[in-house]
C-alpha cells in the first residue's frame, strides 16, 4: 500500500511540475518524520527557501524545488549533496534524503565571455578568397556554362508551355 501511495505521489508531483504549478520539496511516504531541505546557493541569489517534508523513520523521497538561483558570470548546473561534488540533481528531480537535515549546494559553471569588436579581425580577406571569387566568375561565364544556359532555358520554357497546351487541349475536349 505504501508503495502505491509513493508511486501516486511521484506521479502527481510530476504532473503538477509539468503544468507549471509551484511544487517545492515534497514527499509523502505516509510517515510523520520531518526532513528539512536547505538550499545553499554558494554565492548565488534568488534560490529556493528551506523546505520541510514528511518521510518515514528511514528516509524521505524529496522533489527538488524548480526555482533556480542566479549568479553573475556563471550558469546554474544543478544541485549537489556535497559542496565539492560535480554530480548534480536537477530542479524538479527526486532524491532520497536519509538525513533529517539535508543541504543541497548550487553547482556553477563559469560563462565564457563573448568576443568583443576588438577581437574580430578586420583585415582584407586575402588572396585565397579573391582566387575563389575569380574561379567562380570564370566558371559561371565560361563558354560551356553559357551554351547550357542559352540552349537549356528556351527548351525548358518550350516544354512547360507545350505541356500546358497539351493539358489545356485534354481538358477542353
Amino acid at each position: 500500500m505504501k508503495r502505491i501511495r509513493l508511486v501516486l505521489t511521484i506521479l502527481c508531483l510530476t504532473i503538477a511540475g509539468g503544468l507549471g504549478l509551484p511544487v517545492f520539496a515534497e514527499s509523502n511516504l505516509g510517515g510523520t518524520v520531518e526532513y528539512t531541505v536547505v538550499y545553499d546557493t554558494t554565492g548565488g541569489v534568488s534560490g529556493p527557501e528551506t523546505a520541510t517534508v514528511l518521510g518515514n523513520e528511514t528516509y524521505a523521497v524529496v522533489k527538488v524545488n524548480n526555482l533556480t538561483p542566479t549568479r553573475d558570470g556563471f550558469s546554474f548546473s544543478g544541485w549537489a549533496l556535497d559542496p565539492t561534488s560535480e554530480k548534480t540533481i536537477m530542479p524538479g528531480a527526486y532524491f532520497t534524503a536519509t538525513n533529517r537535515v539535508t543541504t543541497l549546494y548550487a553547482v556553477w559553471a563559469p560563462i565564457s565571455s563573448a568576443p568583443t569588436v576588438s577581437d574580430v579581425k578586420t583585415e582584407p580577406l586575402g588572396e585565397f578568397t579573391n582566387s575563389l571569387v575569380e574561379r567562380y566568375e570564370a566558371h559561371m561565364f565560361s563558354t560551356p556554362a553559357m551554351i547550357a544556359m542559352i540552349i537549356g532555358v528556351p527548351i525548358l520554357l518550350a516544354m512547360m508551355v507545350g505541356g500546358g497546351i497539351l493539358i489545356y487541349r485534354t481538358i477542353k475536349q
